[in-house]
């Protein structure tokens, strides 16, 4: 009889240690494979969602590129020319203001001042910073700054801040910084 339960007691532990080892199986199966795909699932269905996202943004932008890519820019590059780079006289410094109060006028501004750093060709030689303030629609300053691109010794502009001033939704203060090249 003491066999028979110790076999008994041996099929059972055999029993237990077969479903042990099955149940152990299927959690390193669920470790290794089948969470580690659900994982990269979820990141699949992540990055399809960014891609339909996209897709809708470039679909109706499309129209939009359509019409840009058929119009012709030539016409206005042609009408922009840059002017050859020559200095300005050091002499001729005194014709800054008026050509900007000038290039103000036709665009539709108002000047308010126009300041030239002559300490600035200390530091630079060669070149003068200018800081200059007009005011007026905002619309207009646009057609300021191309008038400016007009004159010969212009270097570059540096900084250009647009600032809200009266009541009015256009009415605005522009402030350049541009530098000139002189003698």
């Amino acid at each position: 009889m003491n066999s028979g339960g110790a076999q008994k007691l041996k099929s059972q532990s055999g029993i237990f240690l077969v479903i042990f080892l099955g149940i152990a199986v299927l959690a390193l199966f669920y470790t290794l494979w089948i969470r580690p795909a659900l994982h990269s699932l979820e990141q699949i269905d992540r990055r399809i969602a960014e891609l339909e996202l996209l897709d809708e943004r470039q679909t109706r932008l499309l129209p939009l590129y359509a019409r840009l890519s058929q119009e012709s820019f030539l016409e206005i590059s042609e009408a922009l020319t840059i002017p050859e780079k020559l200095p300005l006289p050091r002499e001729s410094v005194t014709e800054i203001s008026p050509a900007f109060r000038d290039f103000a006028e036709r665009s539709g501004l108002t000047m308010i001042s126009v300041t030239p750093q002559l300490r600035s060709i200390e530091a630079a030689p060669g070149r003068l910073v200018v800081d200059a303030v007009m005011a007026g629609h905002y619309s207009a300053m646009g057609s300021f700054v191309l008038l400016l691109s007009q004159l010969p010794y212009l270097e570059r502009i540096e900084t250009i801040s647009v600032r809200q001033t009266g009541a009015g939704a256009g009415e605005k203060q522009l402030n350049l910084k541009i530098w000139l090249l002189v003698m």
